[in-house]
């Protein structure tokens, strides 16, 4: 069994994270920053723990995933300060 949550933002943008180990006690609705939705593990054909990430388009579903990379560097990027700035 792989362990997955599915979660829809605001934008209609549909995250999948998957092989979780566990999941914690949380109850349905919106997710905050920082809210934890499952302990990384190694459920499914897997050979080590990790979690796996998808970015679907639109509503669950309506889209093939896309390679989150670029949305993770923009956000990584957009939460670096920069030193030389005044």
């Amino acid at each position: 069994m792989v362990h997955l949550a599915g979660l829809t933002g605001l934008d209609d943008v549909s995250y999948y994270y998957a092989h979780f180990s566990h999941y914690p006690d949380t109850p349905e609705g919106l997710v905050k920053a920082g809210t934890i939705i499952g302990y990384v593990g190694m459920t499914g054909n897997a050979t080590g723990p990790h979690l796996h990430f998808e970015i679907h388009p639109g509503k669950p579903g309506e889209k093939p995933p896309v390679d989150p990379f670029a949305t993770l560097l923009a956000l990584c990027d957009a939460n670096v300060p920069n030193p030389t700035a005044s």
